[in-house]
């Protein structure tokens, strides 16, 4: 689970599951354009 505390989140996908991502930047004092979404093989 993100939280403040716990920036990482890692998602199993099956062959042929799709995920929907929104990112909805609640902190004033950093920019939306530093945010970044990372994919890899685990």
């Amino acid at each position: 689970m993100f939280t403040a505390t716990n920036n990482d989140v890692a998602v199993s996908l099956k062959e042929g599951e799709v995920i929907s991502i929104s990112y909805d930047n609640t902190d004033l004092d950093s920019s939306s354009d530093d945010a970044k979404l990372i994919l890899t093989d685990l």
